[in-house]
Formats: C-alpha cells, structure tokens, sequence
C-alpha cells in the first residue's frame, strides 16, 4: 500500500473513531473470554536500517489480527504487509528508488496496563518472521537492472496501544518499534553480504469488533 493511502486509511479510522461514541453503559471490553477481529493501517519510518540508504522515506502497510483472550490478557495472531522507499547510493552514483516489499506473520501477548470505562492503555509483545524484497535500477542506462533480491528474518515488536471505544466495537492506536535482523543487505547493488539490522517506528490504526464466547 502506498504511503499517502496508508495515511488516508488511517485518517479515516480515526474519525469513525471520533464519530462513533462509545455505546451507552457499555463496559469497555467483554469480561471474560472474548475474541477479537482488527483491521487497520500502518506508517512505519525507518530509525536504523543497518547499511540501508540513510535516504530512507516513509512507509505504509495494511494488517489484520485476531486475537483471543480473557479479561486483561490476550494472544493474537495477526499478518501485515507494507512497502518503504529508499534512495542508495553505490560508488558515488544514485540509485533511484528502491521499493522494499515487506510481508510479516506475527505472535503477540497483550497486557491490560489501565482499564477505565470506555479506554484502555495495555503494553504488546509480538514475535514472528519477515520476508522482504527488493528490486534496484541505476540512472545510467548502461547499468544492467538488478536481480531482485530477498531476505528472512526473525521479528520483534514492542508496543504500546490505547483502546478507545466500546465493549463491541473500538478504534485501536498502535505504536511500535519493530526490530528485525536480516542476513542481506536488501538495497545494496550485486547483493554486498553483510547483516542489516532494520528497526522502524510504527504507528497503526486498527478497527475492532469483540464477541464473549
């Protein structure tokens, strides 16, 4: 998804949130179990990417999860998939943009930090695996294309999310600090060897509906 989607998608969740008050008296979440569905959107900007382009641009993704839980403790599975843009450069010549294609599977615990009546504030820690790709072309047409290239790695992700909205149906506002270390450098020319830590700053916005099972 590009960037300026991700932003209006976001955009639009956070105004169904601001328009849709919480449903009178409700509580704000179904006590004891429940499972959850939550759609949402993504803006991740890149904070260190190994030996990445330090010309990185903002990225955007879409994610879905399910989770299942109980009171203030939750597990969910969820999958995300999103793009960030890069500029590298490679013997004093400009690479222009490189596409990085990212597609995440992902396993998180989520805790209950505060619980008020249409609000909640709980801490998140997500485990999983990423595949990324890249493809990269030179300015100079006598530069061959690039092969595209590929990478799996081991994520985690720490978050903070508030939850606002009722016990049925909420707007979730996600910040997180992705981390994942790669055994390619994605964006490098001929495919350099090398580790490259990516590390991004995310944040998403979900729609959810909750059921008590």
């Amino acid at each position: 998804m590009h960037t300026h989607s991700a932003r209006r998608f976001a955009l639009a969740l956070l105004l169904w949130a601001a328009t849709s008050p919480p449903a009178r008296g409700a509580a704000q979440n179904v006590r004891g179990p429940f499972v959850q569905l939550e759609l949402g959107g993504a803006i991740a900007a890149p904070i260190a990417a190994g030996t990445y382009s330090s010309q990185a641009r903002y990225g955007g993704g879409d994610a879905a999860r399910v989770a299942l839980g109980r009171d203030r403790f939750a597990i969910d599975l969820g999958v995300d998939a999103g793009a960030i843009r890069f500029d590298e450069d490679w013997d004093g010549w400009r690479v222009d943009e490189v596409r990085v294609v990212r597609v995440r599977g992902m396993v998180g615990a989520r805790y209950t930090l505060v619980w008020a009546e249409h609000t909640q504030l709980y801490g998140r820690l997500g485990v999983g695996v990423e595949r990324r790709s890249a493809r990269y072309d030179l300015y100079l047409d006598d530069i061959p294309r690039g092969r595209r290239q590929h990478s799996r790695a081991a994520v985690i992700d720490p978050a903070l999310a508030l939850r606002l909205g009722s016990a049925r149906r909420f707007a979730l506002l996600q910040v997180g600090l992705p981390m994942a270390l790669h055994t390619k450098q994605l964006v490098r020319p001929y495919g350099d060897s090398g580790n490259a830590l990516a590390v991004e700053l995310v944040m998403s916005v979900f729609a959810g509906w909750s059921w008590s099972i």
